[in-house]
């Protein structure tokens, strides 16, 4: 026993003889010292008071030391605690920095430890999962579930180290990529009693190599399936590889490409070539038109990119993307084309609508549609009752200018009653077409296009001696300016019926001021004639007064 136990027990001892003592022998010394019976009484209360006060002070004493102590003890345990409790966290810290998480299966109670750091890569919560070997089975990918564990027991039996990368389903139904270390602790008998390691979040590692080896992949199949033309070059005109529309592009074959180099497939007398070289080799790429060289020198027109890089051996390098620009050159010239019908539409547009009679209407109409759709002939048919007029033609061989024929006989008129646009590409296939009457012209294929608003006005019709087919951007011009044709004539209708309502009203006007005119020369001449009267009234009257004076 320490002199720390042994202390407050001497001093027990103590008060335990004087307070023996003090029983026995305090009242035969407070007798002898009374002298009477009333301060024998008053002295035991004093003796009474003395042992509580002394009892007091000593158990004061004993309380206060072990208070002390046990202070002192627990400000030792609590510094425990706190340093324990930060190491804890810089341990959790460090885990959740590294995004490595720990283990630990006492194989022996068969239970499982985790820390922090892994319950967050699962994405649990510690108080709502205590894990253990079968149920840890279900945070496994179905896919990594039974190779996983034959992994693990693999590990247990041939007494060797754990290094797996599995996927795992989080509580929060998220996939992650992981790999887990452990090692297997052995009793003397070799039997294994426990296994513990680490559990680390490897998901942006691994969806790196995953997008690294499909980038690998897709280039792999965007050189080999590319329509586009690619070559991979060095800087100094070398060719080390071409793919498939590569050759099919230069008409070569990919040895032949590699042989042969840039001067085999470049247009050396391509004036943009030099500048397209500077360009690239100051920036780093460059994108530029060229003219390139197809098997038998044909020269041909592409747009290429261009780019240096270095390969894995650090060494420099070039890829070429090659896209064969004929096709674009044409649409371009295609588009040059359509903006121009563009142009022409909303020239005819602006003068239909600032047409003042059906004349100028077909006028304008025989002037801009043949040269805006390529036709051989166009005609301007107006409705007649029941019959077409065919008002005016602009056609390579006469047609029917002046003829009406009826409507129920005519494609004109069939395209006027079903308000319908009519293309026909062989006349003599189309039951509507009366041939009596086309068989002595040059038409083979027409366009007809219904003029029409309220009522039926009209129709375009558009011919041509071969077999043709318009494109549906030449139907959509036809179209617009019979719209735009049939607002001018309605137009031209409103601004006649008008006019003659003006001359109509002006002519009654008239009339109403020449009515007018007559009234007040009537009045003006009576009153002229009560004048003259009265002057003569006046001059008979002043006589007589001055003979009755």
């Amino acid at each position: 026993m320490n002199l720390k136990i042994s202390k407050p027990l001497s001093i027990v001892g103590t008060y335990l003889v004087f307070g023996i003592i003090w029983i026995l022998f305090s009242d035969i010394l407070l007798e002898k010292i009374a002298s009477d019976t009333h301060a024998l009484t008053k002295y035991q209360t004093y003796k009474g008071w003395m042992f509580i006060v002394v009892t007091a002070l000593l158990l004061y004493y004993l309380i206060h030391e072990q208070y002390k102590k046990i202070i002192e003890t627990n400000a030792n345990i609590l510094k425990a605690e706190i340093l324990k409790t930060e190491l804890i966290n810089r341990f959790n810290i460090a885990q959740k920095t590294a995004r490595i998480g720990s283990w630990d299966w006492n194989m022996i109670n068969n239970s499982i430890w985790w820390s922090e750091e892994l319950y967050r890569i699962l994405e649990l919560n510690p108080g709502n999962y205590t894990p253990d070997y079968n149920s840890n089975a279900q945070y496994i990918h179905p896919e990594d579930r039974i190779i996983y564990r034959n992994e693990v027991e693999r590990i247990i039996k041939d007494h060797g180290a754990l290094d797996y990368d599995l996927r795992v389903i989080t509580g929060k139904k998220n996939i992650k990529y992981c790999n887990t270390k452990g090692i297997v602790e052995y009793n003397e008998q070799g039997e294994p009693v426990r296994f513990y390691g680490t559990f680390m979040d490897i998901t942006e590692r691994k969806n790196a190599e995953l997008a690294l080896h499909e980038s690998e992949t897709r280039y792999h199949s965007l050189f080999e399936k590319s329509k586009d033309a690619i070559l991979l070059t060095s800087p100094d005109g070398a060719i080390h590889d071409a793919n498939p529309a590569a050759c099919k592009m230069f008409g070569k074959t990919k040895e032949e490409i590699i042989q042969q180099g840039r001067n085999g497939i470049v247009d050396l007398t391509d004036e943009r070539l030099k500048p397209a070289l500077e360009e690239r080799d100051k920036k780093g790429t460059a994108t530029v038109e060229l003219t390139m060289l197809k098997k038998g020198n044909i020269k041909f027109p592409v747009e290429i990119t261009s780019t240096i890089f270095t390969d894995k051996n650090s060494e420099l390098r070039t890829s070429m993307i090659i896209r064969d620009f004929t096709e674009h050159k044409q649409n371009e010239q295609k588009i040059k084309d359509l903006n121009n019908k563009l142009n022409q539409l909303i020239s005819v547009n602006k003068k239909l609508a600032s047409a003042r009679n059906i004349e100028s209407i077909q006028e304008i109409i025989k002037e801009s549609l043949r040269k805006l759709i390529n036709s051989d002939g166009v005609t301007f048919v107006l409705r007649d009752d029941d019959l077409c007029f065919y008002a005016d033609e602009d056609a390579i061989e006469p047609l029917w200018k002046g003829n009406k024929y009826p409507m129920a006989s005519c494609i004109s008129g069939w395209a006027m009653i079903h308000r319908q646009t009519v293309i026909i590409e062989d006349i003599y296939k189309d039951s509507r077409i009366p041939i009596k009457i086309y068989k002595e012209t040059f038409v083979k294929s027409l366009v007809m296009i219904p003029i029409f608003s309220n009522t039926s006005l009209g129709a375009i019709g558009n011919y041509w001696k071969e077999k043709h087919t318009p494109s549906d951007f030449e139907i959509k011009l036809l179209e617009t300016i019979a719209e735009t044709a049939a607002i001018s004539i309605e137009n031209i209708k409103l601004y006649n019926e008008l006019e003659l309502k003006v001359e109509k009203r002006t002519s009654e006007l008239k009339k109403a001021n020449e009515e007018l005119e007559k009234i007040n020369k009537l009045f003006f001449g009576r009153e002229h004639r009560i004048n003259e009267l009265k002057t003569k009234l006046r001059s008979i009257e002043s006589p007589n007064k001055k003979q009755t004076d």
